[in-house]
């Protein structure tokens, strides 16, 4: 009938939400929105497997492994956090904090063979707007950004650099763009994000 058969089941210790597979197709990562704690996996999976975990200091959603080998990140699964995981030594390296929350998805780009950025979809609430028709018109209230961050900043441990030019705003006043979500890099660099709730997608350069 075409539908994939599971040939191998095993219990998790959460109720999964998202997984990431390294690019060497040798270590699965498992989120929990529900919970703070990442499940590691090697490949290919057996009836004997057992998965790793790893304390987090948040739940988290979406992952994405990085350039490092046997390195991810992890993103808050309600807030603005980002933990850097050693997959190898199964601990958080790094936690970093965004002004944002409702992070919607993850991705790299290669600016040259030795440099990337990570690209956050998300959004930012402002606690000094009101719930009114002109701050929401004129973006006040809410905005929805994509954030371009130096995966060398990530990795380092120091306080991200916030700059200005790093954050596209995906809406303007009077067309205001959905809740970013998914999240891809085109391989001429450009980005695709999912707007979430107004049948549209997004397309630009972080």
């Amino acid at each position: 009938n075409g539908r994939p058969i599971p040939s191998i089941r095993i219990n998790l210790p959460i109720e999964p939400t998202q997984l990431a597979i390294d690019t060497a197709g040798r270590h699965v990562a498992v989120t929990s929105k529900w919970s703070p704690r990442l499940l590691l996996l090697d490949l290919p999976i057996t009836s004997s497997s057992r998965p790793r975990e790893v304390s987090l200091p948040m739940p988290g959603r979406h992952l994405l492994w990085l350039p490092k080998p046997r390195t991810l990140v992890v993103a808050d699964a309600f807030g603005g956090s980002l933990a850097v995981v050693d997959a190898a030594a199964g601990r958080v390296l790094h936690e970093h904090r965004l002004p944002a929350h409702n992070i919607g998805g993850l991705a790299l780009v290669r600016d040259t063979p030795d440099t990337h950025h990570l690209v956050v979809s998300h959004q930012v609430l402002n606690s000094a707007a009101r719930t009114t028709s002109n701050d929401v018109l004129w973006g006040l209230l809410m905005t929805n950004n994509l954030r371009r961050i130096p995966v060398e900043a990530l990795l380092s441990g120091k306080p991200l650099p916030i700059r200005r030019h790093s954050v596209v705003m995906l809406g303007q006043a009077g067309h205001a763009a959905g809740d970013p979500a998914g999240l891809a890099i085109r391989a001429d660099g450009t980005f695709v994000v999912a707007l979430a709730g107004v049948h549209q997608v997004g397309i630009g350069r972080p």
